[in-house]
Order: C-alpha cells, then sequence, then structure tokens
C-alpha cells in the first residue's frame, strides 16, 4: 500500500492527559498530538474516519448506548489526524466476556458479523460509516 500521508479524524477517549483508543481494540493504544501512532505489534490496523461528518456521527452514537451520558460527552473527543492507509481490510478485537476469550473476532470493511453472548444475546460488531485502516496515525 502506499505510504503517503492522508488527511481524517479520530475518535479518541480523554483519559487524563492521555488520548486513548476507544472501544475497538485488542489492547488500548495511546495517540498524543504531533506524534506518529503505529499499530502494535501483532494487531490489527488502527482505525480513523474519512470525514468529521462520520466521526461526530459515531460519537453520538456512542453517546445514546452509554450509561453516563454526561461523562462520556466530556470523554469523547474528534482530532483532525494524519495516517498511513493500511493494506489490511479487517480489524479484530479479543472479546473478554465471550465463552473463548482468546478467539479473535474479525470485523471488515462494509461486513458484519453476529456474536452469541451467553446463548441467549447477540452482540452486532461492524464498523461504523467512514473507518478507515491505517498503520500509522498522528493526532495534528
Amino acid at each position: 500500500m502506499t505510504s503517503k500521508w492522508k488527511t481524517g479524524w479520530k475518535l479518541v477517549r480523554k483519559n487524563g492527559l492521555r488520548n486513548e483508543s476507544s472501544w475497538f481494540a485488542a489492547e488500548t493504544v495511546y495517540y498524543s498530538k504531533h506524534r506518529t501512532t503505529e499499530r502494535p505489534s501483532g494487531c490489527g490496523p488502527l482505525a480513523v474516519f474519512d470525514t468529521r461528518a462520520h466521526a461526530r456521527a459515531q460519537k453520538r452514537l456512542l453517546i445514546n448506548d452509554a450509561y453516563n451520558t454526561s461523562q462520556i460527552k466530556k470523554d469523547l473527543v474528534i482530532h483532525k489526524c494524519r495516517y498511513i492507509p493500511s493494506a489490511d481490510k479487517s480489524v479484530w478485537k479479543r472479546c473478554y466476556n465471550l465463552p473463548n476469550s482468546t478467539d479473535k473476532v474479525i470485523v471488515g470493511l462494509n461486513t458484519s458479523m453476529k456474536v452469541e453472548v451467553d446463548g441467549s444475546h447477540q452482540l452486532m460488531l461492524y464498523l461504523p460509516d467512514g473507518t478507515i485502516l491505517a498503520d500509522k496515525v498522528r493526532l495534528i
């Protein structure tokens, strides 16, 4: 894939002085302004949004789903970013609440997957509209 930097939008969770990956990461990834964050070893690509509107839509969705909406409104921050696109077409997350906690759940661009939880509930996993997968991200 090209190693040319492109412009996008990154939705992060503010945790004290840190900018953390939000919810779809196998491990917490930390982002800093003007520093390059690379995908962790052994993990899938990082995710950014193609437009600010797509990042805002995801932020609204997460706020609506949250238990403590006033706190999460403060915690979720959208940053303009630069990124290097990834050749990968999917991300994965270890689902610690699923019976096989070491299994990778693969979710790709333009696909979704239903996962059984506790035999009676289903969890729909998908990448939000406007998701772009990246190997490197720099908040600007």
